[in-house]
């Protein structure tokens, strides 16, 4: 695939999640209590938990662990 091809598509995809996250999907089956996140900056994993959370609009705890802290290591 050509460079400029690519450089659309991403354009593209970029322009489709354009509302990501600002509003609810209507979910009903939501927890009493907020989840707990643990949540390393930089981590993929964590990246992909926060997205999903957004999503669903689902309330959440962050406890960040930088790196090289200790306190909920």
């Amino acid at each position: 695939m050509s460079h400029s091809t690519e450089v659309f598509r991403s354009l593209l995809s970029s322009t489709l999640q354009q509302g990501r996250g600002i509003a609810s999907k209507g979910h009903s089956n939501r927890p009493e209590e907020p989840l707990e996140l643990y949540d390393m900056e930089g981590c993929p994993f964590c990246r992909l938990v926060r997205e999903a959370l957004t999503d669903l609009d689902l309330d959440v705890m962050m406890f960040p662990c930088p790196k090289g802290g200790d306190r909920y290591r």
